[in-house]
């Protein structure tokens, strides 16, 4: 819930990796690994735009869907999921 409510102020790369909530989120949700903050910033804006354009957190629809994917990917990922 807190994550809906900071993601409009993440309106950049560097903002998502400024904010420990929305690095949590973010990497964790499109499976950045955490090794990833040893890396240049750099590479970690490259990580995290090859896999999300960051002005789409001001979509509340596409908010709720990385929230639904982080909490998909914290419990181990859609692999023990059936349709």
């Amino acid at each position: 819930m807190l994550f809906k409510e900071i993601a409009p102020g993440l309106k950049d790369t560097i903002s998502i990796l400024s904010s420990p909530l929305g690095r949590e989120i973010i990497t964790t949700a499109f499976n950045i690994p955490k090794q990833i903050a040893v890396q240049s910033i750099e590479a970690q804006v490259k990580a995290i735009k090859q896999r999300m354009n960051p002005s789409k957190l001001q979509t509340p629809s596409f908010v709720n869907t990385i929230a639904e994917r982080y909490l998909i990917m914290l419990n181990g990922g859609t692999s023990g999921v059936t349709a």
